[in-house]
């Protein structure tokens, strides 16, 4: 959501997130990692003096932060499939997903003085790989509860770096080698 309402400079230093914002927004791929009301319910995930916003309101939060272009989409693209992903099939081979935890991660966003062109929020920081939040790298978890899921934590580790930090890629191999090694003493 912070995104879509000032900008995400990804951690890229000395970079004004207002700057970025409009290509942001025009990257449609980005309303995908919109909150899912199913994990997030109705908790305020971004808080106004006129109106708390949470993953059921997205559409007026997108209306609200002055990006009207974005609701259609969302409406008619995203939130039908966000609402029918438990009656999704998972797919039938074992998941391992390898996540990063402990990164600073955006979870609640404060606009004391309501939106505006160049109004930033204060920011509540919750755990996550400092993109996506712990609730969202784990719902895999509770959406294919019937499903073989492995999640590997690897703590300290940003979204960014979690295919080329160290620590990440020694446990991507050894579970692609567990794999193998399973697969080869079957035959």
């Amino acid at each position: 959501m912070l995104t879509f309402a000032s900008g995400n400079t990804l951690g890229v230093p000395l970079v004004d997130p207002l700057l970025v914002r409009g290509e942001q927004r025009s990257a449609e791929s980005n309303l995908w990692l919109l909150p899912n009301p199913k994990l997030f319910g109705r908790r305020p995930l971004v808080v106004t003096p006129n109106a708390n916003y949470s993953a059921f309101e997205i559409e007026e939060f997108l209306d609200g932060i002055g990006y009207p272009e974005g609701v259609y989409p969302y409406r008619t693209r995203i939130k039908p499939l966000v609402e029918e992903i438990d009656t999704v099939e998972p797919p039938p081979v074992p998941i391992t997903c390898v996540i990063g935890t402990g990164v600073d991660t955006a979870e609640v966003l404060v606009f004391e003085n309501g939106f505006g062109d160049d109004r930033r929020p204060d920011v509540v920081y919750g755990d996550g790989d400092g993109t996506v939040n712990l609730e969202s790298l784990l719902a895999l978890e509770t959406l294919w509860s019937n499903q073989s899921v492995k999640v590997i934590r690897v703590s300290g580790i940003s979204h960014t770096s979690v295919l080329t930090d160290e620590t990440s890629i020694r446990e991507i191999v050894g579970e692609i080698s567990s794999v193998n090694s399973y697969a080869l003493s079957e035959k």
